[in-house]
Order: structure tokens, then C-alpha cells, then sequence
């Protein structure tokens, strides 16, 4: 989902998101839809930015993910800090997110997945915890699926090397 790929994975997610496990939003630039419905905020999301560029493709992304993840979407905002509008280390995130998302959501139906039972992410001080062991600081903060992603996410954050 890079550029004009994030921006269709997320319409697609607005429209059907009974047909979606999961879906990447990485550095695009426009989109039409705003706050998703209940259904499309339970669906499990990553929403890259790149620290290098440009400003209103940030803040559009910083923008949907703020008002959707205040609607209790399971979504993480990740910012590659070094990079401008490239695919860069948010490759090996998502993969990771994939990896470890379709296990835990398929099913017929989809399995639904609880914000407890994941990871909160501090976008402030790019560290993380269980999500069931604190309540929601009263600013947005990244979800995730499981530890290993939020350590992934945490390490392209700091701009430090991943745990193999």
C-alpha cells in the first residue's frame, strides 16, 4: 500500500471492510474518506509517515488516524523519521503486522480482535505496553496487534535496528 496504494487500501477498508483482515496506509497523499464506520475501525491498521515528507501527506494521514483511532479504531501511526515519500523500513513492519495479524483474524466470519488484548503504543515517548494494564493517555496513541510489532514499530520509530 505505498502512496496511492495506502490511499486505495484504505478506501477499500471504508467500502468493505468485511472483506479486509488488515490493511497498510503508506505515505499517501488523498483521500475521500474521513471518520470510517464502527465496522472499518475494527479492522486492524498500520498508517505509515515519513519524517522527510512532505507536510501535507503527514498531516492528511496524522489527521485520519487521530480522528478514527479516537473512534477506537485498531490502528498504529508509525513515522520512519529518515525517510520522505519512499517504501524504506516500513516494509519490514508491515510484513511483520501481516505475519502476525492473519493467524489472529482468520476465520468465517473474520475473527474481531479487542484493543485490551494488544499493545498501546505511545507516539510522544515511543515506548509501548499491554493495553489491558493502564488506561488510554487523552492523546492519540498507536494499537497493536502484538509485542512483536509494537517492538518493530518502536525500533523504526527510534531509528534502531530490528530484533531478528
Amino acid at each position: 500500500g505505498m502512496s496511492a496504494g495506502g490511499q486505495f487500501n484504505y478506501e477499500f477498508v471504508a467500502w468493505k471492510p468485511e472483506r479486509v483482515i488488515a490493511f497498510v496506509v503508506n505515505k499517501g497523499g488523498i483521500y475521500y474518506s474521513a471518520l470510517l464506520s464502527h465496522a472499518a475501525r475494527d479492522v486492524p491498521g498500520i498508517l505509515f509517515v515519513g519524517g522527510k515528507d512532505l507536510e501535507f501527506r503527514t498531516n492528511t494521514i496524522t489527521g485520519l488516524f487521530a480522528v478514527n483511532r479516537r473512534g477506537g479504531a485498531l490502528w498504529a501511526l508509525a513515522e520512519e523519521p529518515a525517510a520522505a515519500h519512499i517504501v524504506g523500513r516500513s516494509k519490514e513492519v508491515a510484513l511483520m503486522f501481516f505475519e502476525d495479524i492473519l493467524p489472529l483474524r482468520l476465520g468465517s466470519p473474520l475473527k474481531t480482535l479487542e484493543e485490551k488484548d494488544g499493545f498501546r503504543g505511545d507516539l510522544k515517548a515511543k515506548t509501548y505496553q499491554a493495553a489491558g494494564t493502564t488506561p488510554a493517555p487523552n492523546y492519540p496513541s498507536a494499537w497493536f496487534p502484538t509485542e512483536r510489532v509494537a517492538k518493530a514499530w518502536q525500533a523504526m520509530a527510534t531509528e534502531k535496528p530490528f530484533e531478528k
